[in-house]
């Protein structure tokens, strides 16, 4: 009986000190994968950044640097390729590796920029949620207000007196330095808990021109759901718009808007997004100047 007793309690110690070692090497194993997972998202991330500051940035993208023929010119300085085949998309679309690491590029002049001066595109988006033109001019209003240097409201904007009235800290009388700040708004907040994805197509850029190969497709779809099927079909089979009359063919009441409001081949910010496993890391990057900005790392 002691026998037994001895041998069934170095069953359950054995049993334990197992346990306790296979929870130790799998600690072991996810640390070394999470740590694998860090070095590729980072590498990917450089990769990436180095691309855009070294690469040409055409209609379709911004080239990976595979096809030579694509730095070509004629005599005039012009290039002999306007699309080269081998670029990386910029508006938003996911690249999945076959290690499962995922990145996408998204060109800034693609998203709505909410300290533009003419707001067309803020009041265009409005729109498309079903916003009358009252209630557009009074969330531009409010929005202007809000980034001015100055205390004077708008017709329909609020300015620290309103902000004071509902117990909201008054506005910083500075361009927004991100889309988070929006909730801050007198009634922004309000239309945001119910519609928080439109922060997915926000940006703080000041440019009134849109490139219309950038728009994501989420954003497109809210915009022109008519032609959202039609942009979807291009641009996985590489067709993009190289000029304006190319864009009225598939959209065409683009063909009303004013020139400046939109291009095909515009913008030199740019927002990297990489990830993998557990690992994210959100950057912004602006071409020309040695500026990098990151949004999210965990």
């Amino acid at each position: 009986l002691a026998v037994l007793v001895v041998a069934l309690v170095l069953v359950i110690l054995l049993g334990v000190v197992s346990h306790a070692l296979n929870d130790r090497i799998n600690i072991a194993q996810q640390a070394k994968q999470n740590l694998q997972d860090h070095a590729d998202v980072y590498g990917k991330i450089n990769e990436l950044g180095y691309l855009l500051t070294t690469q040409r940035l055409t209609v379709a993208g911004i080239s990976s640097g595979q096809q030579p023929q694509g730095l070509l010119k004629d005599d005039e300085d012009h290039w002999l390729l306007e699309v080269i085949g081998d670029e990386i998309r910029t508006d938003s679309f996911i690249y999945t590796q076959s290690n499962q690491l995922q990145y996408s590029i998204q060109n800034e002049a693609g998203l709505i920029g909410i300290n533009s001066r003419g707001q067309f595109w803020l009041k265009k988006t409005l729109a498309s949620y079903g916003f009358s033109v009252v209630e557009q001019a009074r969330f531009a209003d409010i929005l202007a207000d809000y980034a001015d240097s100055d205390d004077w409201a708008r017709p329909a904007g609020a300015e620290s007196y309103a902000y004071q009235k509902i117990n909201k800290p008054v506005p910083r009388n500075y361009l927004l330095q991100s889309c988070a700040e929006l909730w801050r708004l007198e009634r922004w907040s309000e239309w945001l808990n119910q519609h928080n994805e439109w922060l997915e197509f926000c940006s703080v850029s000041r440019d009134d021109t849109r490139n219309i190969n950038s728009i994501p497709f989420a954003l497109w779809k809210h915009l022109w759901p008519a032609s959202a099927d039609k942009v979807y079909a291009q641009r996985a089979a590489g067709r993009w718009f190289i000029r304006n009359k190319d864009v009225a063919l598939v959209e065409p009441s683009i063909a009303h808007y004013q020139e400046e409001n939109y291009s095909q081949l515009f913008g030199n910010i740019f927002i990297l997004n990489v990830s993998k496993g557990k690992v994210f890391y959100s950057i912004r990057v602006e071409i020309g100047k040695v500026r990098q900005h990151p949004l999210v790392w965990r």
